[in-house]
């Protein structure tokens, strides 16, 4: 019987071998040294025809038994049982009877005056008198041989001293009520005489209800437990789990063991298994319960694949809306619907891809397009590609691989992250990737409150009994050791302060009062834009230019171009279009001109531009040289 796993770790297939029944087999031929009636029950695919295979090899080794068998499910002669049968029993009596037969009416037709081939000749008048005589008899009783034959068959039958024959009838429980009652007939014949076994599923009986089968059957014999969908899908989900690299939720294994899935329907599971996640290479392409329940429902829930193909909604969705899932898990039917209501809405199961992003990736004989974990890790390993990806956009498949995966990472992996992030970080890059890892440190180094709902807030154990001023120093120290590490210096570590944490500019000047304003300390700063704000806000100056000292302008002039720009787009002089991004450059270098802007402390009045853009137009006409455009705009 091909049906227990053999699992090859050399190649991809997983494939279904054989289910040791031996020792069921054993006790089954031992049964059949008594002349009884026995009935093998069991669904149809469960392995009865496979487990009879196996009673045979036993019962022809230690006793010499044949087993014949009918199958008249399958078979459209249009003979009768008894003669069937009587051609399987006695195959070699019923071959020459026919063949005698046949014959007869051969020669019968030969000496006819139609058709004389010169027979005479050889065989003398006399002996052609009496042989037409003996020939035209027997082809009077073969015009009428279809009707009587039965009787001359029943009564060999009923004669015959058959020894060491097993007669096993296939497929009772399929076959129709005047069948059934014709094979009763052969039961009468046959009965104590030699063992006979009927195979079906004893529950599908047409004839009585099974009534009568009750009447003449000695025993009935279940299949072996090895065979039963409890045992065969046990074993068959742990191989697949080990396969896949995965763990297969209890749920759908509930569903597949109470559903009753034999093993014939284990065996087309297991072939589209193999087709989708090996065949197609969809293994690392997609998550596997999800596919794994379009593969069940394909099978043996078609209408329910039909509405996934067609993306409308399941017609048992709107139970699940407004219930809980409790009061509505109870049965086999609602737990499918579940899992199929969840799967359509699912957004947040990692990488790769749940189904509802990448439904066509998960229809049978359909191509995923996105990347493979294995590839995505490769990524990670390498230096130059890990800092090329992380500059990702967010719809790539590496950012959904690391914000779905990045927790669970391995210690050395998450640092090799962070290290190349950082090093971005230091040439000023930005991107949704480097300031979810930024975020991530944040909540390890300082937790943020969490907001629990009716205007009340979770307060983390970092945060507890500790004043505003004392948890920005904290995340400051914290985040000193770490860039202190890497060769941030001071204004580089406000940089990644400002622009990744809750320490903005205001807070940095409140925690830094000390920032010397000198043309030569700026100089050898290495974001100047920065560090002048923090010390503007320090000195509660940011954005008020009429009040800045001619220092300030001076060291203003100091600054390269995309810090000059930056600085002013922090001001609130000029925008980008970068709404929190003060030090993105545009790419088509693209800047407006504020001429003014509305005060929010009153809010009907307008602070005016002009002093400050007088003050900067010159450095602003040199940028235009260099392809940078501003466009005036008065907010008025």
């Amino acid at each position: 019987m091909h049906h227990v796993l053999n699992e090859d770790y050399q190649t991809e297939f997983i494939e279904l071998t054989h289910i040791d029944t031996t020792v069921s087999a054993k006790n089954f031929s031992d049964l059949l040294k008594e002349n009884k009636t026995y009935f093998l029950n069991g669904a149809w695919g469960s392995g009865k025809t496979e487990f009879l295979r196996e009673v045979e090899k036993k019962a022809k080794k230690e006793t010499q038994k044949r087993f014949i068998t009918l199958d008249f499910w399958r078979v459209t002669d249009e003979r009768s049982v008894v003669s069937i049968a009587f051609s399987k029993l006695l195959p070699k009596t019923y071959w020459i009877l026919r063949s005698a037969m046949i014959l007869s009416v051969v020669i019968s037709i030969l000496m006819t005056d139609i058709v004389n081939l010169g027979l005479s000749k050889f065989l003398g008048t006399l002996l052609i008198a009496q042989i037409a005589g003996v020939v035209a008899l027997i082809v009077a009783v073969w015009s009428f041989f279809k009707i009587k034959s039965d009787s001359f068959y029943v009564w060999v039958l009923k004669k015959y001293p058959f020894k060491n024959t097993v007669l096993v009838i296939d497929d009772f429980d399929r076959i129709d009520s005047p069948m059934q009652e014709q094979l009763y007939t052969l039961f009468n014949i046959l009965e104590n005489r030699i063992p006979i076994i009927f195979v079906g599923d004893y529950s599908k009986l047409s004839q009585n209800d099974g009534k009568f089968l009750q009447k003449i059957m000695s025993r009935k014999v279940e299949l072996p437990f090895t065979l039963q969908p409890q045992n065969i899908w046990t074993e068959y989900f742990n191989v697949l789990e080990n396969k896949l690299h995965f763990s297969i939720p209890d749920d759908l294994k509930r569903i597949v063991i109470n559903e009753q899935r034999n093993l014939r329907e284990r065996e087309q599971f297991n072939d589209y298994v193999n087709n989708e996640f090996f065949t197609r290479k969809k293994l690392n392409y997609v998550q596997p319960i999800h596919q794994l329940l379009v593969i069940y429902v394909y099978l043996f829930h078609p209408e329910h694949y039909n509405t996934l193909l067609s993306n409308s909604e399941f017609d048992f969705a709107e139970q699940f809306q407004n219930q809980e899932k409790e009061v509505l898990i109870s049965t086999n039917k609602d737990i499918l619907h579940s899992l199929l209501y969840a799967m359509q809405r699912t957004e947040n199961e990692g990488y790769p891809y749940p189904f509802i992003k990448n439904r066509q990736g998960y229809f049978l004989y359909e191509q995923p397009s996105n990347q493979t974990v294995q590839v995505l890790d490769s990524l990670i390993q390498d230096n130059e590609s890990l800092t090329h990806n992380l500059l990702s956009d967010m719809d790539s498949d590496f950012y959904t691989y690391i914000i779905s995966n990045y927790e669970d990472f391995e210690k050395e992996k998450k640092h090799k992250i962070f290290v190349a992030t950082l090093k971005l970080v230091k040439e000023y890059k930005c991107s949704p990737l480097i300031r979810y890892i930024i975020n991530e440190k944040n909540e390890k180094l300082m937790p943020r409150e969490q907001y629990m709902g009716n205007n009340t807030w979770g307060i983390p154990d970092k945060r507890a009994h500790k004043s505003d001023e004392q948890i920005r120093k904290e995340i400051y120290d914290s985040w000193h050791k770490i860039l202190n590490k890497h060769d941030f210096d001071f204004s580089q570590e406000l940089y990644l302060l400002e622009k990744y944490s809750e320490l903005h500019f205001h807070a940095l000047g409140v925690l830094f009062t000390n920032i010397e304003l000198s043309i030569e300390n700026f100089k050898h700063v290495r974001r100047k834009d920065v560090l002048l704000i923090a010390y503007l806000s320090s000195k509660n100056m940011y954005a008020k230019m009429e009040e800045w000292s001619e220092s300030v302008w001076q060291i203003i002039e100091q600054f390269p171009d995309t810090q000059y720009l930056s600085f002013w787009v922090a001001q609130g002089i000029l925008d980008n279009n970068r709404r929190h991004e003060f030090d993105i450059i545009p790419e088509n270098k693209q800047y407006i001109l504020l001429e003014n802007k509305r005060d929010f402390e009153s809010y009907n009045t307008f602070i005016d531009h002009s002093y400050t853009i007088q003050k900067i137009e010159p450095r602003l006409n040199e940028l235009e040289n260099k392809g940078y455009t501003f466009t005036r705009r008065n907010q008025k």
